[in-house]
């Protein structure tokens, strides 16, 4: 279970791989059987009426720095980690063009209740689609990825959630960039066991609560990355080749358990089909890149409903600044709901879906960006502080409205005016243009009173006579 320092691990049937069972994951298994159906319309039910107490315990929640491992069973119990299983197995994956718009849906309601239990819990199919996506591959590796195909479906079965750390410092998240390296050490004789993960890795969402996580790694003799997966023990004191570099401290976000970890001969298990990371992404990357637009989009359409709730009673007096930054932020949800259906649309025609699905994803995130730094300025200065809904939202993301600075507190300065906003600072922008208005004002008066300057020259008569006054009062001998 989570520690102190949100390094424990949540939960984990025998670890995928054979050699790697242990009791202790067993004894936090969940049951994901039951009465409840299969059906992915009841799971999404069910983690609606989750994500909607979520929602009602919000203020405290923006609190957290880490994850509560009772959410997790709640989730399972609620069928999300079916998500990550196929349909013969009872879960709800039977391929990309029929399950896509499913899965999704469920992230879209629950990252409505709590965005950090919705990002780090789509990370458990996102990382499975890599197995669900491509249930065969050809000879001579058939038989083994069937088996491994096997293997990490009954460590779902079992209650284990799956994870992703494939971010390292100086990759820019290009997986195929890592400078890990994986040796091979006596094993059974399955290629795909019996090795050894060495390297820096960061951004590993849900570190502490995922019994597996996916990464990426350069085996011996060969010069292309290939797909590992590594068992998280529950500690993460290097005792198992796994040791806690940095704990997440983000903007946002910020009950994600992103953690930097650092791998020094961790046991490893390799891709079943080695040498084909790019084939296994091209099969899943539909998926996994509506599934994280679904996330956004469902926090963006929290924050614009949160927004109205406040706006409402007010409409009447709201100034007309804050009705257009309004207007345009419903557009922009509006717009962004339009961009996600047509990346759905794209992946259920059954052709090629990539680059709609990579396009959808920019596009989104560029207008959630947008929307919710307007929803700041319309609500007000006071939306930067802790407590309130829609703080979480854009905290790292958006610059919030803060109230000017008082006549005579040194607005006019040539410099700018800083003015704290939670943890980071912002510029106001009435000092910022206070600050660029006085510097022009000043340059032209230093190049109409050098005679024979470039800029010597009468004020023009088409000037407004204020701004003349204004630069001639301030024109040195």
């Amino acid at each position: 279970m989570t520690t102190e320092s949100g390094t424990g691990r949540h939960a984990g049937g025998s670890h995928a791989g054979g050699s790697h069972a242990t009791d202790a994951g067993r004894s936090h298994a969940v049951d994901i059987g039951g009465s409840l159906a299969t059906d992915a319309g009841a799971v999404r039910d069910a983690v609606a009426a989750l994500a909607e107490r979520y929602a009602g315990e919000r203020r405290e929640r923006q609190q957290r720095d880490r994850l509560d491992p009772a959410d997790l069973d709640d989730l399972a119990a609620a069928g999300l980690l079916r998500t990550g299983l196929p349909v013969e197995r009872g879960g709800l994956w039977r391929d990309v063009t029929s399950s896509t718009r499913a899965i999704c849906e469920i992230y879209r309601v629950l990252a409505r209740g709590d965005s950090s239990l919705a990002l780090t819990t789509s990370m458990h199919p996102a990382v499975l689609a890599f197995w669900l996506a491509t249930p065969e591959v050809p000879e001579p590796d058939a038989d083994a990825w069937r088996r491994q195909r096997d293997v990490i479906f009954t460590s779902v079965e079992q209650g284990a959630w799956w994870g992703t750390i494939t971010s390292e410092p100086g990759s820019g998240g290009d997986v195929s960039r890592t400078r890990a390296a994986a040796r091979r050490v006596d094993g059974d004789g399955r290629a795909e066991e019996g090795w050894r993960l060495t390297g820096q890795k960061h951004f590993g969402s849900g570190t502490g609560v995922t019994s597996y996580m996916l990464t990426t790694a350069v085996a011996d003799g060969d010069d292309q990355p290939d797909w590992f997966y590594v068992p998280m023990p529950g500690d993460l004191d290097g005792a198992d080749g796994i040791s806690l570099v940095a704990p997440w401290d983000g903007h946002g976000m910020t009950a994600t358990q992103s953690h930097a970890l650092a791998f020094e001969g961790a046991a490893a298990v390799r891709s079943a089909w080695p040498g084909h990371l790019g084939d296994l992404i091209d099969g899943a990357a539909p998926f996994f890149g509506t599934l994280f637009t679904a996330v956004v989009l469902g926090i963006v359409e929290e924050g614009v409903d949160t927004a109205r709730a406040q706006l409402t009673p007010r409409a009447a007096t709201l100034r007309a600044y804050e009705q257009v930054e309004w207007a345009q932020a419903e557009l922009e949800a509006w717009t962004m709901a339009q961009v996600y259906e047509g990346a759905l649309r794209a992946v259920e025609s059954g052709g090629p879906s990539g680059g709609a699905t990579v396009r959808a994803k920019m596009a989104g995130a560029q207008l959630a960006e947008s929307c919710l730094g307007r929803l700041c300025k319309v609500l007000g200065g006071r939306h930067v502080l802790a407590p309130l809904a829609v703080r979480a939202l854009v905290r790292g993301r958006a610059r919030p409205r803060v109230p000017p600075p008082a006549v005579g507190a040194g607005r006019r300065r040539a410099g700018l005016r800083l003015v704290a906003a939670g943890r980071r600072l912002t510029v106001d922008s009435r000092a910022r243009s206070s600050a660029r208005a006085t510097v022009r004002g000043r340059a032209r008066a230093r190049r109409t009173a050098v005679p024979g300057s470039r800029s010597c020259r009468p004020p023009s008569p088409w000037r407004h006579p204020s701004r003349l006054g204004r630069t001639a009062s301030r024109a040195r001998p």
